[in-house]
């Protein structure tokens, strides 16, 4: 059994027209929606073997985040520069090279190929994916190579959570 964790980062600032878009860092919103999503996995005992990242500073902090949330060392985070920028084809194919010895995966990227991926992978329709959504995806599979379609287990994002 094999879970994937498709998160899209958390907002991000566009304060200064001068900063690229990859050097884009976290508003204030998004580190507080960083802070409720992962608050809200880890109340729920979901345990996580290894944070994959996009190399976007945006994604790296909202990844970082969870980490810290977790438990996890900040250290351990791989960064993949291929997210980046990603098609939906490419994500399946980092998924697809993930180490078997990992059973459950956080994957943290970028709209529109999270969105893709995950309608891709689950066979369904999904709406919507804002900042900071999570969808959780299980395959029945021993080998990430297999991951063909899987099992939507949820799909959460900050506006579920506030008042």
């Amino acid at each position: 059994m094999k879970k994937i964790f498709l998160v899209r980062h958390a907002e991000s600032s566009i304060s200064s027209l001068s900063i690229s878009d990859f050097d884009r860092p976290l508003s204030k919103n998004g580190i507080l929606e960083s802070n409720l999503i992962s608050s809200k996995l880890k109340e729920n005992k979901i345990s996580i073997d290894c944070f994959i990242s996009s190399s976007a500073k945006r994604a790296k902090s909202t990844a970082k985040i969870f980490a810290e949330n977790f438990n996890y060392n900040t250290k351990d985070i791989i960064i993949n520069s291929y997210i980046y920028n990603s098609s939906a084809y490419d994500l399946i194919n980092i998924i697809y090279n993930i180490p078997n010895h990992f059973n459950e995966v956080l994957i943290f990227g970028h709209n529109p190929s999270l969105h893709d991926v995950a309608q891709r992978l689950t066979n369904k329709v999904i709406h919507k994916f804002p900042t900071c959504s999570v969808c959780c995806i299980e395959f029945k599979i021993d080998n990430w190579t297999q991951v063909r379609f899987g099992k939507k287990n949820f799909l959460i994002y900050p506006s579920q959570f506030k008042v």
